[in-house]
C-alpha cells in the first residue's frame, strides 16, 4: 500500500501540473457541449475528495460502516460548479490529502482490510477505497488533458 498512498499524496501535484498556466476562459473549456468544463471538473474532485475521505475514515474507525453514493451531476447543477471559484477547492483538497497521508501511514497492513457496505457497489475494504481515489483522481486528470487537447 505505501505505492498508492504515494500516488495518493502526489495526486494534487498531478492536478495543480495539469492546470498550471491555464486563464479563467480555459478553465471554462469543455471537451463537449453537455460535458463538464475544466472548472468543473477541478470542483467535482475536490467534492468527491471530501466523499471518499468520509468513507476512509469510516472505514478506519469504524466496524463495517455504511456507505452512500451521491449523484455527480446533481451535485454539479445544484451547487452551481460553473460559478464558483477553484481556488479554495483546490486549497481543500491539498489540506486534506495532507491530513491524510499520515493517517493513512500510520495503518497496519491488516487495517487495510477492513471494510465498509456501500449501497450501490457492495463491500468495499479500505484498500478498495484507497485505489478508487488514486484511480478517480487520475481519471479526471485524463479528462482536463482531453478538454485541453480538443480546445487547441
Amino acid at each position: 500500500m505505501k505505492q498508492t498512498i504515494v500516488e495518493y499524496a502526489n495526486g494534487f501535484n498531478l492536478i495543480q501540473q495539469a492546470l498550471n498556466g491555464l486563464t479563467e476562459d480555459q478553465l471554462n473549456l469543455r471537451e463537449k457541449v453537455n460535458g463538464w468544463s475544466i472548472k468543473e471538473i477541478v470542483i467535482h474532485l475536490c467534492d468527491a475528495e471530501i466523499v471518499l475521505t468520509h468513507r476512509l475514515k469510516q472505514v478506519i474507525s469504524e466496524e463495517n460502516p455504511i456507505m452512500i453514493g451521491f449523484d455527480q451531476d446533481l451535485w454539479a447543477k445544484r451547487q452551481n460548479y460553473d460559478l464558483l471559484d477553484v481556488t479554495p477547492h483546490l486549497e481543500m483538497l491539498r489540506y486534506n490529502r495532507l491530513s491524510m497521508v499520515p493517517i493513512l501511514n500510520s495503518l497496519a497492513e491488516e487495517d487495510w482490510n477492513r471494510t465498509g457496505e456501500h449501497n450501490q457497489a457492495g463491500t468495499l475494504s479500505l484498500r478498495d477505497l484507497a485505489f478508487k481515489i488514486v484511480s478517480h483522481t487520475q481519471a479526471h486528470i485524463n479528462q482536463i488533458e482531453r478538454v485541453k487537447a480538443a480546445n487547441k
